[in-house]
């Protein structure tokens, strides 16, 4: 957001695989009206959309594109820049081999490291259930909300259709009001035609106040015309075993989705570089609110 309203010529995008999938979209307009130019380098995160844009450069002839893995990365005479025993090494004293596989050989077949979601993601896109498919408008509509003071909202749509759990939208949004949120429920209702059964928001919702108001986040709610049912305080751990137990029955309309699957995508926990292991609490980073509307 600080970098809206700047005038670049170029931007170089370092770690490009980390970045928050919209931000190259806000930015790029810029870039167009300047005849610009960028650079968009790192190493693999999965298949998200850096890996989309990949697919597309290397057959546009107005990229350059390089992948390069240790084995073509050398120095001006020839000796490579990391030798097979440097790796060798590294695997040696505990270094995964996922992640050997994505630093040293630039693999985009492997998930982000730590993520939770990784396999059922894969399962669900091996037997269909990531797709596009009419909406039917005669089923409710639920929605599950992380809601952010400072950070980001996030919404997922629900509709629940016989066995499966049809995740047909998903919203995310920094800096508005509950007034912007209640606009965009009927929007969509009349683009779509849902029609809108529950909205759940977290335990706490009782507790936090919405920014300098002195006021309840579900009282402002109710002003706006949301009315929240309070989902139960289970620990984030319970919650992901619930999630997981459930994903075999998840459908993601992959249109309306797309920003919701790269959350989950990304969803992973905290590495402690120290200890060379996983920590149980999740990581914070721009994924972390979808994955908690999700949850």
């Amino acid at each position: 957001d600080a970098l809206m309203g700047t005038n670049p010529i170029g931007i170089v995008s370092s770690e490009y695989p980390l970045h928050h999938p919209n931000t190259r979209g806000y930015l790029n307009p810029i870039l167009v009206e300047n005849r610009g130019w960028e650079i968009l380098q790192g190493t693999p995160r999965g298949k998200g959309p850096a890996h989309q844009l990949f697919s597309l450069a290397i057959q546009d002839d107005d990229w350059f594109v390089r992948s390069l893995t240790v084995e073509d990365t050398r120095k001006n005479d020839g000796s490579p820049v990391i030798t097979l025993e440097d790796i060798e090494s590294e695997r040696r004293v505990g270094m995964a081999e996922e992640l050997i596989r994505q630093e040293y050989y630039c693999d985009w077949n492997v998930g982000v490291q730590g993520a939770y979601y990784t396999k059922e993601l894969d399962l669900a896109e091996y037997e269909g259930r990531i797709k596009m498919w009419e909406i039917n408008k005669n089923l409710p509509v639920y929605t599950f909300w992380d809601i952010g003071i400072s950070d980001a909202t996030s919404i997922w749509f629900l509709q629940p259709d016989g066995w499966d759990l049809k995740m047909v939208y998903y919203y995310e949004k920094s800096g508005e009001g509950f007034d912007h949120y209640a606009r965009m429920l009927n929007e969509l209702t009349e683009r779509y035609g849902f029609k809108y059964k529950y909205h759940y928001a977290p335990h706490d919702i009782r507790n936090r106040q919405w920014g300098s108001s002195a006021r309840s986040t579900i009282s402002l709610a109710r002003d706006s015309g949301i009315h929240f049912l309070i989902t139960p305080n289970v620990s984030i751990d319970d919650g992901l075993q619930a999630t997981k137990s459930l994903f075999n029955r998840v459908w993601f309309h992959v249109e309306h989705c797309h920003l919701g699957l790269e959350a989950l995508r990304n969803a992973c926990r905290e590495y402690d570089e120290v200890n060379r292991t996983y920590k149980d609490k999740p990581l914070h980073n721009w994924a972390s609110h979808g994955h908690d509307a999700f949850r």
